[in-house]
């Protein structure tokens, strides 16, 4: 009996230390009552200050159930593609997925990368065979106008499709870091049957979320969090099948 206080005792302190720690990212803050959407109303622990206070409970359970998505996709050598449209995230974004070698989209989402996916493919074929004759001895002998030409064409797919470029196949999923700046890449997603994880702040449209994460999206401290949990799944995940 004395065992299991002790033991409920320590859980009780570990659980309390890490919401204090996830209090401090302020991943528990909604938005104010005029933005919101009621699809969020069972991951609302209450109003403070007229904002939507986030349950964190609740926001760890679901990113533990996005976590062992996540696992199961990675262990069947599939891949996500991350996508981060806000300024606030973008650059870490790249930053984090350029270092694991993950798929990334930092920008404007491009209408069509996954409903009309073999047109998509051609242009990642096509800005890898620019890269390519960029390398070359033959790019040496052009002039420079048809350098700068294709240097401003690399620039222009960089921007777009720099984070996919290496994509051959239909990604098993999409990760939004945040929701209505991606609702096309949300609906392409559906459409093609992709499954769809996401950050969902309290005015975020989740019906279609398969992995909602219930967070604030405005804190670059709490997207942050959440963001290198899943990327530390997938590196273990990859370890283990390697």
């Amino acid at each position: 009996m004395l065992k299991n206080k002790v033991i409920e005792k320590t859980e009780k302190k570990a659980k309390d230390s890490r919401v204090d720690a996830l209090v401090k990212t302020g991943i528990q803050f909604g938005h104010k009552k005029s933005r919101w959407h009621p699809s969020m109303a069972p991951y609302v622990y209450g109003i403070r200050n007229n904002m939507y206070i986030i349950d964190i409970e609740k926001m760890e359970k679901c990113l533990i159930e996005a976590i062992k998505f996540v696992e199961d996709v990675t262990k069947q050598g599939k891949s996500i593609i991350f996508v981060a449209t806000r300024p606030n995230i973008r650059a870490f974004l790249k930053e984090i997925a350029e270092a694991h070698k993950l798929f990334y989209v930092s920008g404007r989402w491009i209408g069509g990368t996954l409903t009309n996916f073999p047109t998509s493919r051609q242009r990642l074929n096509n800005f890898k065979e620019l890269e390519a004759k960029k390398k070359s001895s033959e790019f040496d002998k052009l002039i420079k106008r048809d350098k700068r030409v294709i240097d401003e064409e690399i620039a222009r797919l960089e921007k777009h499709w720099g984070g996919i470029k290496n994509l051959t196949e239909m990604p098993a999923a999409i990760f939004l870091l945040d929701v209505p700046n991606n609702y096309l890449a949300l609906k392409e997603a559906k459409k093609k049957g992709i499954k769809v994880i996401a950050i969902c702040d309290t005015d975020a449209d989740i019906r279609e979320v398969d992995y909602p994460i219930p967070a604030s999206d405005d804190s670059f401290l709490a997207v942050k969090y959440i963001l290198e949990k899943i990327v530390e799944t997938i590196s273990k995940a990859q370890e283990k099948t390697a």
